[in-house]
């Protein structure tokens, strides 16, 4: 579940896992370029959010446009289409 959506600066990443796991977070633009990831951290099985400011990579603010929020994990997988309006 990703909130709100569309977003203007800021919108959260909410998900349920099973059992313990290591889960990714990556972000893709409409043209499937990778423009932001966080490290894999390890959660327990549960509930949990996760936030993102519209930034890539290197710290730069990212355009309005459609983008791709993807969580990988070993027992995980979940992908959402999100619009960032500025």
């Amino acid at each position: 579940n990703v909130y709100p959506n569309p977003f203007n600066l800021q919108t959260t990443i909410s998900f349920e896992i099973p059992q313990d796991d290591m889960v990714l977070m990556s972000v893709f633009n409409a043209l499937g370029e990778k423009v932001w990831t966080n490290e894999a951290a390890s959660y327990p099985a549960g509930s949990h959010v996760m936030h993102w400011n519209a930034i890539d990579m290197v710290g730069n603010d990212l355009s309005s446009g459609i983008y791709i929020v993807q969580l990988q994990g070993a027992q995980t997988s979940a992908s959402a289409k999100i619009l960032l309006l500025k």
